[in-house]
């Protein structure tokens, strides 16, 4: 989602541009190296470091490691979801940030395999960028559609 954010069009409504409105929109440390790690120049790191600004970038907690471990015994026996999809450490972390915060998490990538989480809001990016602005604050805030 922030990468979309990125590369809409100058002025446009991008998903992140619509949740801002709505509430704070935060981003793990994981995701924000990983932006980083993608610019390529000065300039779009640059653009990138200005992004995160305007977030509030969440870090990881010790405590988390029992969540962590907890989601990996019970949730996520095998490394993957009911869907199928491969559990990696990033969604272990992100999981259990997301439970132990009480944040939803708005993805596209992570959908399937975060999906099976009790106790973890997960919405899709596409979704919502399908949602009337009234649509969109329902969905995140109040969990309906």
């Amino acid at each position: 989602m922030l990468a979309g954010h990125l590369l809409a069009p100058s002025g446009s409504a991008s998903l992140l541009r619509r949740l801002l409105v709505v509430g704070q929109c935060m981003t793990s440390v994981l995701h924000a190296a990983e932006l980083l790690a993608c610019a390529r120049t000065d300039g779009e790191r640059g653009v990138v470091e200005g992004l995160l600004k305007g977030l509030k970038v969440v870090g990881l907690n010790g405590r988390y490691a029992v969540t962590m471990a907890r989601l990996r015994a019970t949730t996520m026996p095998g490394g993957r979801s009911s869907t199928g999809a491969k559990f990696d450490t990033e969604a272990v972390a992100l999981a259990a940030l997301a439970i132990e915060s009480k944040l939803v998490i708005v993805t596209e990538r992570l959908v399937l395999p975060l999906s099976d989480i009790a106790g973890l809001r997960v919405l899709s990016a596409s979704a919502l960028e399908r949602e009337s602005d009234e649509g969109l604050r329902r969905a995140v805030l109040d969990g309906t559609r």
